[in-house]
């Protein structure tokens, strides 16, 4: 029986952030595909988990048994913390099983129940158009497309949590 948990990020997860971040189609699929230094990525790392303690991002790992999945983060676009921008990944070995679903609906669960942040609040996904899984994902807990997006290459996904 699985049994899935959403845990605040720890600077043990540092490592296997930069591994599921550098592998190729998860480069393929970022808006800047350069690989990720160590030094590029511990400096990073250690600015989100600054911004976590202060609470001014958030930021998880979903686990089935203890088993890393994947990774949420929620960082903020304006000053009064009610739109954030919504980025995850999902570890190599688990893709194409549901967890980018299992890993934004367990989010928004916790969004939806105001455990972390004050309602009302709208998420903000940006996607590359290629990215068919991660447009399924979005679409199918309810986040809407824009009319307008940034550029051809960036597909932009709204949801408001009230």
């Amino acid at each position: 029986m699985s049994n899935f948990n959403l845990r605040s990020i720890e600077s043990s997860d540092m490592l296997t952030i930069l591994e599921w971040s550098n592998d190729s189609e998860t480069r393929k699929q970022s808006f800047n595909s350069s690989p990720i230094s160590l030094e590029e990525h511990k400096a990073w790392f250690n600015r989100k988990l600054a911004s976590v303690s202060e609470k001014q991002c958030y930021f998880y790992i979903l686990e089935n048994d203890s088993t890393p999945i994947g990774s949420i983060r929620l960082d903020p676009i304006n000053e009064e913390k009610s739109s954030y921008i919504i980025s995850y990944m999902i570890s190599p070995k688990q893709r194409g099983l549901g967890y980018g679903t299992k890993i934004i609906k367990s989010l928004i669960d916790l969004l939806d129940e105001g455990f972390i942040i004050a309602k009302p609040v709208s998420l903000l996904a940006y996607v590359k158009p290629g990215n068919k899984a991660s447009i399924r994902c979005f679409q199918k807990l309810g986040f809407e497309q824009k009319d307008k997006n940034i550029s051809d290459s960036e597909l932009v996904f709204h949801l408001s949590i009230c």
